[in-house]
């Protein structure tokens, strides 16, 4: 919720779901520019998520952010191995957050202001 919150601030367009298949469910609905989810979710789980987006045709282009307290190196290279583009701990560090999302959106254009 407060990365949510933080998003409409900036100006950015949010759909929430509150799982692993209703981010596949939503992001066929409407294709988003970016993916941040839990690593820890009910009925799937950020891998298998993860996995199942980077597999389908339409959705495996979206840069996806995985946000985790998960302090394990094995979890943060499994889910780099599965397509992750970048992660971020929780507690969200907010400058940092704009420094992924900048570089995920606009690659070659530096970053958000």
């Amino acid at each position: 919720m407060l990365i949510s919150r933080f998003l409409t601030q900036t100006g950015c367009s949010i759909c929430l779901t509150a799982n692993g298949a209703e981010v596949l469910e939503e992001s066929r609905k409407r294709i988003p520019d970016i993916i941040i989810m839990d690593y820890h979710m009910d009925i799937m789980d950020g891998k298998d998520t993860l996995v199942s987006l980077k597999k389908d045709p339409i959705l495996k282009h979206i840069p996806v952010i995985i946000a985790t307290g998960d302090a394990f190196l094995e979890s943060r290279e499994l889910m780099m191995a599965a397509g992750a583009s970048a992660f971020i701990e929780k507690p969200i560090d907010y400058k940092f957050l704009i420094k992924v999302l900048s570089q995920q959106l606009h690659p070659l254009s530096g970053e958000l202001q």
